[in-house]
């Protein structure tokens, strides 16, 4: 069992260009192989040869436009791709067993890994972290190039993580080049989602501040942060509280935000983790409507749920629950990007 001392170190890995990196023949073996330990025979009625010729015809069939020439992609996958997060997390999964082994059988250490980045902590000396690097790099050495970082501190992810004397000790990491920008209060965006920016970024600064102190510093920050993106500080305050009371926590202090801290984490994994929170949809039963948000629109769907009892109750529609999307308007990366050729470079 892993326990924390004064000579841990933290190990953060990266993967040089994962996804376009992965070779696409050994990807598809990956996944062959990963099936067959699984004993899956079929998916949704759909044999498993099936499933890997379709994934082989995806990968084979990325195209795209530059410069008045078209190009096939031979390696990896289409970055933005939902196939190629799963096609590399595979190849990974394989490529990374011997590290797991060194690192969770051997030395009694943790190793997680989040797509192309990786945290190890263990007791070991840097130099042999170093020679442990350089055996990794040659196992895969023409697809799988990782570059590492050893020391008491590390960043992995948002995460700043800190062995001090033996002590755990995190807070919220901001990159350097990290601007303390949030979705401005006076874009034009459903103003639930306005609601949940500072009441997302006050669970976030409990989770990741081990100390009280790191969580007023964090506090202060996203304070600071909101005010400049056009918050004002008693909408700022009342969805701090809004997040204080959804855990049961009357107020933070010094004196019990250990507790309140186990108590916000304890109830964040358990509905992480619960596959019965996802909502699920009887589309059977239910219709859901999608519109374009607008200035104005705030109460746009408690009206639309009113005008719909008013007009289905004694309907064949009554029984049907209606649910209001928004699309987002019209933006200028949407104006600017465009995401295919033209029309007539596409006959």
């Amino acid at each position: 069992q892993f326990k924390l001392t004064n000579d841990t170190i933290f190990v953060t890995i990266d993967v040089s260009d994962l996804y376009t990196m992965v070779p696409q023949k050994g990807g598809l073996e990956a996944i062959r192989k990963m099936l067959e330990i699984l004993k899956v025979k079929q998916i949704a009625g759909i044999p498993i040869e099936t499933i890997l010729e379709m994934a082989q015809f995806v990968l084979e069939n990325n195209y795209f436009f530059y410069d008045g020439v078209y190009y096939r992609q031979s390696r990896g996958g289409a970055m933005g791709s939902p196939f190629t997060l799963t096609f590399a997390n595979v190849y990974m999964y394989f490529f990374e067993r011997p590290i797991h082994k060194t690192i969770v059988s051997i030395k009694k250490g943790l190793y997680y890994r989040y797509i192309d980045d990786t945290i190890i902590a263990c007791r070991a000396a840097e130099t042999q972290v170093q020679a442990w690097l350089l055996h990794w790099n040659r196992m895969d050495n023409d697809n799988i190039k990782l570059t590492g970082s050893i020391g008491k501190e590390a960043q992995f992810l948002d995460v700043n993580i800190k062995n001090n004397s033996g002590h755990l000790v995190t807070s919220v990491f901001h990159k350097p080049s990290h601007e303390p920008y949030y979705l401005p209060f006076s874009s034009i965006h459903a103003f639930h989602i306005k609601r949940n920016i500072p009441f997302g970024a006050l669970i976030r600064a409990i989770g990741y501040s081990s100390t009280y102190m790191l969580y007023m510093k964090e506090r202060a920050y996203n304070q600071m942060a909101l005010f400049l993106n056009g918050y004002r500080d008693e909408f700022i305050e009342k969805q701090f509280n809004r997040a204080f009371e959804k855990f049961d926590i009357p107020s933070l202090t010094e004196a019990n935000y250990d507790h309140s801290r186990t108590k916000v984490l304890k109830a964040f994994f358990e509905s992480t983790n619960n596959p019965l929170n996802i909502a699920q949809i009887d589309y059977e039963k239910t219709m859901l409507f999608h519109f374009t948000y607008t200035e104005g629109m705030d109460k746009f769907a408690s009206h639309f749920h009113r005008l719909w009892r008013m007009c289905f109750t004694d309907t064949p529609l009554g029984d049907i629950t209606p649910i209001v999307g928004y699309r987002n308007t019209p933006n200028l990366q949407q104006s600017l990007v465009q995401k295919k050729p033209c029309k007539q470079l596409l006959k």
